[in-house]
């Protein structure tokens, strides 16, 4: 278990997977792990950091109001620029799963309901984990009925104007640097028109969407060198029953950044990250409570019901 609690790494390095930012026993019972997703062009800590204050609520907030999580970051390879990687959606959800596997070993762990934070298309290779979980054997037990809520922070559902930020980064960097490696495969899943996209968000809805608490954040403020919203609301937002939509009044960038407990902003993001947890939490013991009622059920005999069928005595007549 990779524990990166109280350090950085540079964004050079490629240890790709997940990282654990608020370690938990691993033997002990009646924890939820949190996931968090970064996005395009992230990192699984700077994504989530405050630039000015250096504060990253997922390691430094959560556990104040949360102390029942374990959090934890995957970190992919989702970089336009300068990158060689053909890698796409499909690939990145697979590196999840097999994290999450490797990283839920005891039987304790397994038996974690899990929370995932998605920022932008972190929210679509979560998406697209959540299906290949529901429909793979291997995946059903140990993970997809554990799934239980999950937070959108700016994921394109419809697609948005991401593949435009994205090619205007990566053309950006490319004329200062000469470099001509891009992965325009991901850009080119992000545009409006994408069937990918289409695709993941109707098997999505289809097989998990009713039963996930979802809340989806959606930005109100203009990326200033695009002069517009990079994910619209209407892309935002997945439109499914029982989904919780917020307006943040921050940007593309900003709107997973948060330095301050008490901030009024934050509020949001505390209470229905503690409301799913409360659920999970609740839940969970539901179940265990109603598989030891069973169990009581079929184990504990019916002494009158058996006494009444069984065989009169035998007399023994002395003679």
């Amino acid at each position: 278990m990779r524990n990166d609690r109280g350090k950085d790494k540079d964004k050079s390095s490629t240890d790709y997977g997940l990282h654990t930012l608020v370690p938990k026993d691993s033997k002990s019972p009646e924890l939820i792990d949190v996931v968090a997703i970064h996005g395009l062009n992230g990192h699984f800590l700077k994504t989530w950091t405050d630039p000015n204050t250096g504060v990253n609520w997922l390691k430094d907030l959560v556990p104040k109001f949360l102390p029942s999580a374990r959090v934890m970051s995957f970190w992919y390879n989702s970089q336009v620029q300068f990158s060689k990687s053909t890698a796409d959606i499909h690939a990145f959800s697979q590196q999840l799963l097999e994290s999450l596997m490797a990283e839920r070993e005891s039987m304790e762990e397994q038996d974690r309901p899990l929370i995932f934070i998605c920022h932008s298309l972190g929210g679509l290779v979560f998406k697209q984990a959540a299906i290949k979980a529901h429909e793979n054997e291997r995946y059903r037990d140990a993970l997809s009925f554990r799934f239980h809520g999950v937070m959108f922070f700016g994921t394109p559902h419809r697609g948005s104007n991401l593949a435009t930020w994205a090619s205007v980064t990566a053309n950006a960097l490319r004329a200062v640097s000469f470099s001509t490696s891009t992965n325009a495969r991901l850009a080119k899943d992000l545009e409006p028109t994408s069937r990918l996209l289409q695709h993941i968000s109707t098997s999505f809805v289809d097989s998990c969407g009713a039963k996930l608490k979802t809340a989806s954040f959606y930005e109100t403020r203009k990326m200033d060198f695009l002069n517009c919203l990079v994910v619209e609301p209407e892309s935002a937002i997945l439109n499914i029953i029982g989904e919780t939509r917020i307006a943040l009044e921050r940007d593309h960038r900003t709107i997973c950044h948060f330095a301050d407990l008490d901030a009024a902003q934050f509020a949001p993001i505390k209470s229905t990250l503690r409301s799913m947890a409360d659920s999970a939490t609740a839940s969970k013991t539901r179940s265990k409570y109603e598989i030891e009622s069973f169990l009581q059920t079929i184990n504990v005999s019916d002494y009158a019901g058996h006494k009444s069928r069984n065989a009169p005595p035998v007399q023994v007549w002395s003679s």
